[in-house]
């Protein structure tokens, strides 16, 4: 997916000022929740049953990198990385703990209010 392109404000790309990260967020959270629910699943297909008895790990070290990494291409301002980094590494998260499938909820029936966060 090719960065977001629209300006509002015709802040710089890599330093959005705080109207632009939030609209951008809004725009780009599902994405970023579909990301993370793919991450989810590609992490469980490859994974033992011992792995799969850990918790997901904490958002923090190489697990934010690695969210973050599934987002790059969205944005150079890294105000939005992070949030939506946060956003991926919470749908892995849940994916992993088996919450989607038991919600029976997918990120884009969360962002219409179908489901609850």
């Amino acid at each position: 997916m090719a960065q977001v392109d629209a300006q509002i404000c015709g802040c710089p790309r890599d330093t959005l000022c705080d109207a632009c990260v939030a609209q951008r967020s809004a725009w780009l959270t599902g994405a970023a929740a579909l990301r993370g629910e793919r991450w989810g699943r590609e992490v469980i297909g490859r994974s033992t049953p011992q792995q799969r008895a850990r918790p997901w790990p904490p958002y923090e070290g190489a697990a934010v990198a690695r969210a973050i990494a599934k987002v790059a291409d969205l944005s150079g301002d890294a105000r939005l990385l992070e949030l939506l980094g946060r956003h991926v590494h919470r749908w892995a998260a849940d994916e992993w703990s088996g919450a989607l499938a038991a919600r029976r909820v997918s990120p884009l029936t969360h962002l219409a209010g179908g489901g609850r966060r």
